[in-house]
């Protein structure tokens, strides 16, 4: 999903300041627009790549921190876990605000 965005957005970005610049410069209109669709094209598949890219990050971030929440109860702190520690080995712990 996310590389379909990225590569959407970076394409129209693209198309959009080659058409504008190469009507600004006073180019033929001819060659600002297959310019303009070659500027669409080629950032359209850089967008899917970084799109993919990202989405790959967020995902093996996402499988990471299931992982954690999964993993037995013993593995992970909580935040109470010093105090439960304390009184389980039958010493007293301190309580700050």
């Amino acid at each position: 999903m996310i590389s379909r965005f990225a590569g959407g957005i970076l394409g129209l970005l693209a198309f959009a300041v080659a058409a504008t610049m190469g009507l600004a410069v006073g180019n033929p209109p001819m060659a600002v627009l297959t310019r303009a669709i070659w500027a669409l094209v080629i950032f359209c598949i850089v967008g899917l790549a970084v799109g993919a890219a990202a989405q790959a990050v967020i995902n093996d971030y996402v499988a990471k921190q299931e992982e954690k929440l999964r993993s037995p109860a013993g593995e992970r702190t909580s935040p109470g876990g010093a105090v439960e520690a304390a009184v389980e080995r039958g010493g007293e712990a301190a309580v700050t605000d």
